[in-house]
């Protein structure tokens, strides 16, 4: 019978979990004495009854059937691992058969890409996306160039500012006279003494391309979202595995 990848996706999930509940119930049984063992118990009194003698004490006979088996609990599990081993090997023989284009823009990237790497792909792109997310950008206060720059790098327009610093004079008060000397104050001010030309570089990396880049990995990322679910509509044949193994494992 034909099955598409899908479907069979849809129910893995739920058989293996099946498998899994039921399979702890299994075993729980059986490690419970009481639902292993049976019991049949009659009782007989030592001496027979007599006419006219005393009564004999009768005891009523006690039983016990027993609730589970190994036998019963290994066809259960047979059939469990049955439905699980040919859903599995179903999976597993089509994801090497059913691939898919990755198509960007009309153009086919990648061809024939088998299902098992387009999920991988899916996740190493958004991997990827997620460290370029976290990439550094050029300051927009900034006006950037790369020329005369080493490669990855860019720098900034040139900025002059002034170096300021303090000057020290004396500021007469009074001149001189014959009978006194001057009378003379230290001050200090603040003057340009210099002028510094500052050049700022960076390795960060242009707004613009940085966006760029996230759109394209948004768009590759779903390109190959895309080739998945197509990759998924193949239809392969049902593989039988279960009954075989079973039925050598349990043979008399």
């Amino acid at each position: 019978m034909a099955t598409r990848i899908s479907q069979i996706l849809a129910v893995v999930g739920g058989v293996k979990t099946d498998v899994t509940a039921q399979l702890a119930a299994i075993t729980h049984n059986l490690s419970v004495p009481d639902l292993v063992d049976g019991l049949e118990k009659t009782y007989r009194p030592r001496a027979e009854p007599t006419p006219g003698g005393p009564p004999v004490l009768q005891r009523p006979a006690q039983s016990k059937k027993v609730q589970v088996t190994v036998d019963d609990a290994l066809g259960k599990i047979a059939a469990l691992f049955t439905r699980q081993f040919d859903v599995t090997r179903t999976l597993d023989e089509s994801k090497t058969r059913a691939a898919a284009n990755v198509t960007v823009d009309g153009e086919i990237l990648l061809s024939q890409v088998t299902t098992d790497h387009l999920v991988y792909l899916e996740r190493a792109l958004a991997d990827l996306r997620n460290v370029v997310s976290g990439f550094p950008v050029l300051d927009p206060a900034e006006e950037w160039s790369n020329e005369g720059t080493e490669p990855g790098q860019s720098r900034s327009r040139e900025r002059e500012t002034t170096s300021n610093d303090t000057v020290y004079f004396n500021h007469v008060l009074a001149e001189a006279t014959p009978e006194h000397p001057a009378q003379v104050q230290v001050m200090k001010r603040d003057e340009v003494v210099g002028y510094w030309t500052t050049v700022k570089f960076s390795g960060a990396m242009d707004r613009r391309r940085k966006r760029q880049l996230l759109d394209r990995l948004g768009q590759l990322i779903d390109a190959v979202k895309f080739a998945r679910e197509e990759a998924n509509t193949t239809e392969v044949t049902d593989v039988h595995e279960g009954a075989a193994i079973f039925d050598w494992l349990l043979a008399d």
